[in-house]
């Protein structure tokens, strides 16, 4: 099975999911879809930013555009094996080119022992890259397999886009953005300190064009159950990510009016009592929330 399929195989979609961990879902995206989306960012320069993400009708207009597909309700039921959906405020539209090249997970125990690794978690991410990332680096790049273990090492795979597909991938899934490909092919480095050092060093000549402007628009959806609680109530904790939920509520309204009420539930994370905290908690050093105790193996 590839790892890209064309959007009439999106039956296939969670097989190659659970093999690999990320997948990329060719033509989910008309050409008037995208160049609509592409207009859409042509006046960010005065909405509000957010460590790099952009809220504001941009935002709202992309979030319109996405969720009228026709594919992408379908391509989402798929991943997630489940009839009823959940939107719960974690999209954010990037508009600049200052990601760091690192490969990281998104889930909450990331570098633990967690019961998050033992089979794929009801969260996903999406990517609709507004830019062609086969003949020009500045994507994202994937360790596969990587969402049944904890950590992030060796290799990735950058996933080689056009503004007409949908890019998806688990919240376990170590990936990184922003990648630089050396050549054209779709190996790309390590993410260790020397080996960025040795990037800078290579003759251009070596290393793929980048684009230009990247645009990315990064929502995440979920079915509900006992582990999304629990990744709610992480949520909840996380500053960064309660900033991106409260800037995308003042949009309610987009999704209100788009979301098919039979499929989509709105169900925001709510902020926290220790509201406040920033990082992965495996860097925490104080007790951790019973939430995440739930996720730790026990250890024999």
């Amino acid at each position: 099975m590839s790892t890209y399929l064309d959007v009439a195989e999106v039956a296939r979609l969670r097989k190659n999911l659970e093999r690999d961990c990320w997948c990329v879902v060719r033509r989910v995206f008309s050409e008037e879809e995208v160049e609509c989306a592409k207009k859409a960012v042509l006046n960010v320069d005065g909405e509000l930013k957010l460590n790099g993400m952009t809220f504001g009708n941009s935002f709202a207009q992309i979030s319109r555009i996405f969720h009228s597909n026709e594919h992408i309700n379908h391509i989402i039921q798929e991943a997630l094996q489940s009839e009823q959906l959940l939107y719960f405020g974690d999209a954010v539209l990037r508009t600049d080119n200052a990601a760091r090249y690192k490969f990281h997970k998104d889930n909450i125990l990331r570098a633990s022992p967690s019961i998050e690794f033992d089979e794929p978690v009801p969260v996903v991410r999406c990517g609709w890259y507004l830019a062609d990332h086969i003949n020009l680096s500045g994507g994202i790049a994937f360790q596969t397999g990587s969402h049944l273990r904890a950590g992030s090492m060796g290799f990735g795979t950058a996933a080689a886009s056009t503004p007409n597909d949908l890019v998806i991938w688990f919240t376990t899934t170590s990936h990184a953005a922003n990648y630089q490909r050396i050549g054209f092919g779709n190996n790309v480095l390590p993410t260790s300190p020397p080996a960025h050092k040795l990037l800078s060093m290579l003759p251009g000549k070596w290393l793929q064009a980048r684009v230009s402007s990247r645009v990315t628009y990064l929502p995440t959806f979920a079915k509900k159950g006992s582990y999304f609680n629990a990744f709610s109530e992480y949520i909840g904790d996380r500053r960064d990510y309660m900033q991106y939920v409260e800037a995308a509520k003042q949009y309610n309204n987009v999704f209100e009016e788009i979301l098919d009420d039979d499929i989509w539930t709105i169900e925001y994370p709510k902020t926290s009592d220790s509201y406040g905290f920033e990082g992965h908690w495996e860097n925490v050093t104080n007790e951790l929330p019973k939430y995440v105790e739930k996720l730790k193996k026990t250890l024999l």
